[in-house]
C-alpha cells in the first residue's frame, strides 16, 4: 500500500461524457522486505479515461470509467553484505475500469471520489535474491480530491 499525489485534465464535451488525462505518482510507502533486503518501491502511472456519467442529481454526479495507459515500476535495493545492492525499472501497460463521483460545493467547485480496479500487462514485481513479490491483480485505486472547473 503507498500514496501519491495525483492530476488529472479532463473535457467534458458533452452533458453525460468526460474524456481525461490522469497522471499519479511518484508513490511513497512501498516497500519490499526479505530475509536478506529490502526494496523500497515507486510506482507511477498515466492513463487516458473516458467517463460516462450515469446519474446526475442536484450538484451530485456518478460516472462508470473505463482507461488504458502507462504503468511505471522503479525499485531500489538495499541487500545485506556480502550481496551488492541492485536498482532496477520496468514498463507496462495498464488497463482500468471504476467509478467517479462528484459533490459540487460551488460553480467552480467539486469533491471528487474515484475508485478503480488495474490490470497490468505483463504483471509486474520487485525481488531481492530469490524471494519475489508480483503485484496482486487486480490493483485496487482510490483517490480523493478537488475538482476545479474553469468555464
Amino acid at each position: 500500500m503507498g500514496y501519491a499525489p495525483a492530476l488529472s485534465v479532463s473535457h467534458r464535451p458533452l452533458h453525460w461524457f468526460q474524456w481525461a488525462v490522469w497522471l499519479s505518482g511518484p508513490t511513497f510507502g512501498t516497500s519490499f522486505h526479505a530475509e536478506r533486503g529490502t526494496a523500497t518501491v515507486w510506482q507511477e502511472l498515466g492513463l487516458l479515461e473516458a467517463h460516462a456519467f450515469v446519474l446526475h442529481a442536484g450538484g451530485f454526479g456518478l460516472a462508470v470509467t473505463l482507461g488504458a495507459g502507462a504503468y511505471f515500476l522503479q525499485a531500489t535495493g538495499d541487500a545485506q553484505a556480502p550481496l551488492t545492492s541492485q536498482d532496477d525499472a520496468v514498463w507496462g501497460a495498464v488497463f482500468a475500469a471504476g467509478l467517479r463521483a462528484e459533490q459540487r460545493l460551488s460553480r467552480q467547485f467539486a469533491l471528487g471520489l474515484c475508485v478503480r480496479a488495474l490490470a497490468l500487462a505483463p504483471s509486474l514485481g520487485v525481488a531481492v535474491l530469490d524471494e519475489h513479490q508480483a503485484l496482486q491483480l487486480p490493483v485496487f485505486q482510490a483517490g480523493l480530491g478537488l475538482v476545479v472547473g474553469l468555464e
